[in-house]
């Protein structure tokens, strides 16, 4: 129900018609993918790290979800798009698709600060290990303030 005080529905609640939100959606119980909603452009993105096409069900739940909030806007006008997403090698790396995805919304975000990740292994993990180190970062910073 949109009326009602969770955070998803306090979160839906606050929407307008130029609002922009993404995440990272858990899907067929071994994968990850990210999405991102733009109302002002009435857009809906995904990228996927095995390069699979949209997911119907994520992107039918985020249209929903926008519908029951935005009145004026209908899940028929959100054009689908596919989001920039550094690709999985299944024949070495079937276990980045979670740390592919954050990094697709933070690319899609903040691309300055924010590069895709290379899919060369040696790269790739100095692009790990440098958002481990963001990661651990901003946590102490949070811990500090408290």
């Amino acid at each position: 129900m949109p009326q009602g005080q969770t955070f998803v529905q306090k979160f839906g609640q606050s929407l307008t018609t130029q609002s922009e939100f993404g995440g990272m959606f858990h899907i067929n119980g071994n994968h990850w993918i990210a999405a991102e909603v733009n109302l002002d452009t009435e857009s809906i993105s995904s990228g996927d790290p095995a390069g699979h096409t949209p997911e119907d069900d994520i992107l039918s739940a985020l249209c929903w979800f926008v519908g029951k909030h935005v009145a004026e806007i209908t899940s028929e006008q959100l054009n689908e798009d596919i989001m920039p997403c550094s690709k999985q090698d299944f024949t070495r790396d079937w276990w980045q698709c979670g740390l592919f995805s954050f990094n697709t919304l933070a690319y899609h975000f903040l691309p300055k600060q924010n590069p895709l990740l290379s899919t060369d292994h040696r790269r790739g993990d100095l692009g790990r290990l440098a958002m481990l180190r963001k990661t651990v970062n901003r946590f102490n910073e949070t811990v500090r303030r408290f």
